[in-house]
């Protein structure tokens, strides 16, 4: 090959004289052709053989730049493998979270939400494909929109900038449903994306309403404890009082002649004191102070009777309307709860009413319900069809929705309660232990009425009839009582009272000398008429001793205190009665007959 080529060549130029390559090199080189092809071959040499070891060199260069572009290729994919399956664990937590999560970028996208989240709103993605329609649907009030619009423009900066401070705030979300949940709601961004993360205390919350309600009514108890308590010493004061004022009147009607001139005013002077004494009676019903009787009674007498009391409770600007028909028959009430009742259904409606003019209605009829009426009231157990006494009280206030008329009986639910009454639940429990039932008719701005079912009584010759006594001053002329109180107008009173019955009286001032005097007579005293309240020693200590002196003697306890709360102190301690303050004299001749018949029939 080459080496034939370069002999070739070389064997040529052998041929050519010297004077020949001279000519030709002046002529074609300018230099000496033998003077310069050594050196071009060296040059030539070295510029082949660097320009081969540059090649090699490159060619190794790109070998170890195409192995290190693939470790990092290879590297570059397993770190996106890795953040792949990374995006899918917190995707796949976030979507078995135990609480409503979301997932939203800057531009207010929504990517994701949880099965926990719909669950508990109801939205789902394609309900709201961005925050716009969140707050569109989850925030129905114009202000509250922008306020979390701010909020959230502000979080997004931030964190933009660099600020890793979690967004948290409380919040009043509205449901697909309609209902409203309050969430305790927290975001935190993760890139350039922002996972908010939904906590529901709508449960906390109503129990912490419910307890805040329960103190309330707690409270309110406690106020009613108090109350009574003051009613009763009131009642005691006032009573004595009234016991001077209608034991005199009585009195002296019995003795006046009917054609005197001035009996008409001693009959006046007798309704009054009645009238005082059952508007004390009326507090204490509504302090809880008075005993539970059941006894047929006609209801619009009794609402007729609490007449003034409501007036004086409720605004001036309120106007009652009383319709109370003729021959409406009686139902068995207690007259305490049944006043209870009427208070609280009167007080509701006074702050239906609210501040302006209003009128409430309190009307009585009679009905003859049936089954299907009957299935749309509100009872305890199913009542009998049959003829039913209604009591109902309407007001021409605001009114109440479906929703609110199915929740004003739950207990503690209550929309203006203001510490006064029993609370509607209270009402219901009432009427329910009558054998009754309510039925509530209401819509917003036409007012409420709510309506009291109660049994009528059939067999009116069933009912029983107070006994009455005729008062006589030949009754019991041999029999001596003792008559215990430490008011002298009382005192003197009862002396007048009994001795017009023909009773012989003994007169003790106080516990101490009823003891002293006790001891002396106690073979001739047939009878102690006993007062409660007294100073040095009271009734409750008398009436020990002087059963210690003699065990069976008849005692009859007068007080201005309710009969529930004096007569259970005495119970299996010997024959005991009780007279209320202030009586007339046909009741103490009653009581008295009642207090003697037992004690003979029970010495027989």
């Amino acid at each position: 090959g080459n080496h034939d080529v370069l002999a070739l060549v070389e064997d040529g130029l052998s041929k050519i004289s010297e004077a020949e390559r001279a000519a030709i090199d002046q002529k074609w080189m300018g230099t000496p052709l033998h003077a310069l092809s050594r050196e071009i071959l060296w040059g030539l040499g070295y510029v082949v053989a660097g320009t081969v070891a540059l090649l090699f060199l490159l060619v190794l260069w790109n070998r170890s730049l195409r192995g290190q572009v693939g470790r990092k290729t290879e590297e570059l994919y397993t770190a996106l493998d890795e953040l792949r399956e990374s995006e899918l664990r917190l995707m796949e937590l976030i979507e078995h979270s135990p609480l409503a999560t979301g997932v939203c970028d800057e531009k207010l996208k929504i990517l994701l939400l949880n099965r926990r989240f719909v669950e508990t709103f109801g939205y789902t993605l394609e309900d709201l494909p961005n925050l716009e329609q969140w707050w569109h649907f989850c925030h129905p009030d114009p202000e509250d929109q922008q306020r979390s619009r701010e909020a959230w423009a502000m979080f997004v900066a931030r964190a933009l900038a660099g600020d890793t401070e979690t967004f948290s705030r409380e919040i009043r979300i509205q449901c697909k449903n309609g209902a409203f949940r309050v969430v305790e709601v927290a975001s935190a961004p993760i890139g350039n994306r922002f996972v908010t993360v939904f906590n529901d205390v709508t449960a906390r919350k109503e129990a912490e309403e419910k307890q805040r309600r329960l103190e309330e009514q707690m409270r309110h108890a406690q106020k009613l404890e108090s109350l009574g308590v003051l009613a009763g010493g009131i009642a005691h004061d006032f009573n004595n009082i009234m016991m001077a004022i209608l034991g005199n009147a009585d009195l002296a009607l019995i003795e006046m002649p009917p054609t005197s001139p001035g009996r008409k005013y001693m009959v006046e002077i007798e309704k009054a004191s009645l009238k005082a004494a059952g508007l004390c009676r009326q507090m204490l019903a509504y302090a809880g102070a008075q005993n539970f009787v059941m006894e047929p009674h006609d209801i619009g007498v009794v609402v007729h009777e609490m007449q003034h009391m409501l007036e004086v409770s409720m605004s001036k600007k309120i106007h009652f309307n009383l319709l109370f028909p003729e021959n409406i028959p009686p139902v068995m009430i207690d007259v305490a709860q049944l006043q209870q009742v009427v208070m609280n259904l009167v007080i509701n409606a006074s702050e239906a009413v609210g501040e302006r003019a209003g009128t409430i209605t309190i009307a009585t009829a009679v009905m003859d319900c049936d089954r299907d009426y009957l299935d749309m009231v509100r009872m305890d157990t199913p009542l009998p069809e049959g003829r039913y006494v209604t009591l109902a009280i309407s007001d021409d206030g605001c009114g109440m929705n479906h929703q609110m008329i199915d929740r004003i009986f739950d207990p503690f639910f209550s929309t203006k309660f203001t510490g006064r009454g029993l609370g509607l639940a209270a009402v219901l429990g009432i009427v329910h232990s009558h054998n009754g039932a309510i039925k509530v008719y209401s819509e917003p701005e036409k007012g409420t009425t709510f309506k009291v079912l109660l049994p009528a009584v059939k067999d009116m010759a069933a009912v029983p009839k107070p006994p009455v006594s005729e008062p006589s001053s030949a009754l019991h002329a041999d029999i001596t009582l003792l008559l215990v109180d430490d008011e002298p107008a009382i005192q003197t009173l009862g002396v007048r009272m009994l001795e017009r019955l023909g009773f012989q009286v003994l007169v003790a001032n106080d516990g101490v000398e009823a003891v002293e005097v006790f001891k002396v007579h106690h073979e001739k005293i047939a009878c102690v008429l006993l007062d409660m309240t007294m100073p040095r020693m009271d009734g409750e200590s008398a009436f020990l001793e002087l059963r210690k002196i003699k065990l069976d003697v008849p005692i009859i306890i007068a007080s201005g205190y309710s009969e529930r709360d004096v007569v259970p102190r005495f119970i299996n301690k010997g024959p005991v009665g009780y007279i209320e303050k202030p009586y007339q004299m046909a009741t103490l001749a009653s009581k008295l007959h009642e207090a003697l018949g037992e004690f003979s029939s029970g010495n027989n």
